[in-house]
């Protein structure tokens, strides 16, 4: 089935914010709930200047200036600070409801407070000074904690554009008709991250995880179609087909080679399958199904804490299960 996603708060214990949604765009009023912070304008730690900045340092690709953002965000909503992000910013390309900053980057200036993460997937609590203003915060800040209090303003923010939106929509609905004319049909998206991650020697997945993954659905549902989405790397979209499109159940590929494109795709699934990376971690967040996760990060890894990386909701599958 396949319809316009609705941008709502997760739903998770503990953590829901819930949202009063009637327009998209700024000026979408949140309604709070479990926790005592008066209620705001989504997009307010961007778009309402205070005085006192917060600027990050973006690096990477998609998921990590994501994550970046993100976090960024969430602290400076915490800590009564503004964002300050360039309007070139490549997120302005794929998202419509990010708010346009008027503030010039010159507000972080040279004599910034300098705050270094020690670890990008462990979360950390940062302190700030009352005596300075400006604040420049480094690191992957890969953490959902750093955001927890505005998991529905950040949801909101990152809400594709309408014309991603809408040809992904076509696309879903176009794959649907073929692979099973006439009926209801369950869509769940699978992420497959390879590329460098096998060229660096770093956790990938196998065939064994995905198998199990689709089996979850395939036992829940009837009709179940699974789109994948990877690299252009022919390597990679070989061992899709040899692994994937062989395997349990109907899979096609998604046919995009955009990156926000098959981002909106894996969100717009009824499900979804998440592999390794921060890629699938944005797409299994902004996805309002259930989300079946690689859970291979063991308890004493020195880089990675489980609690502050995966969202407690979804459905992990170890390697050896």
């Amino acid at each position: 089935m396949v319809t316009e996603p609705q941008y709502l708060a997760l739903k998770i214990p503990y953590l829901h914010r819930e949202s009063n949604i009637s327009n998209r765009g700024t000026g979408t009023t949140l309604t709070c709930t479990n926790y005592s912070d008066k209620c705001v304008t989504f997009g307010s730690a961007i778009s309402v200047d205070k005085k006192r900045y917060l600027c990050p340092n973006f690096e990477g690709r998609l998921g990590n200036i994501m994550f970046i953002y993100a976090s960024t965000y969430g602290i400076a909503f915490d800590h009564n600070f503004t964002v300050v992000v360039s309007r070139r910013n490549e997120l302005y390309e794929g998202f419509e409801n990010i708010p346009v900053q008027y503030l010039s980057t010159c507000n972080c200036s040279d004599d910034a407070q300098f705050i270094q993460e020690k670890f990008p997937r462990i979360h950390e609590k940062f302190n700030f000074s009352i005596k300075h203003t400006v604040y420049r915060i480094k690191g992957f800040l890969q953490s959902w904690k750093y955001f927890k209090r505005s998991f529905a303003d950040i949801k909101q923010q990152f809400v594709f554009k309408q014309s991603i939106r809408t040809k992904v929509r076509k696309t879903l609905q176009g794959l649907a008709l073929s692979m099973f004319p006439n009926k209801t049909v369950t869509t769940v998206g699978i992420h497959v991250r390879r590329g460098d991650f096998v060229r660096e020697h770093l956790v990938v997945p196998k065939k064994e995880y995905f198998d199990r993954a689709k089996q979850y659905f395939l036992n829940k549902y009837q009709n179940v179609l699974f789109i994948v989405a990877t690299s252009p790397i022919e390597e990679d979209r070989k061992w899709c087909k040899d692994h994937i499109m062989n395997g349990n159940g109907k899979a096609v590929f998604s046919g995009f080679n955009d990156r926000y494109e098959d981002m909106a795709i894996l969100t717009m699934t009824d499900h979804v399958i998440t592999s390794v990376g921060t890629f699938g971690w944005w797409s299994g967040f902004l996805n309002n199904g259930t989300v079946i996760y690689y859970d291979w990060i063991p308890k004493d890894h020195r880089r990675f804490n489980r609690n502050d990386y995966v969202i407690p909701s979804w459905i992990g599958l170890k390697p050896n299960t």
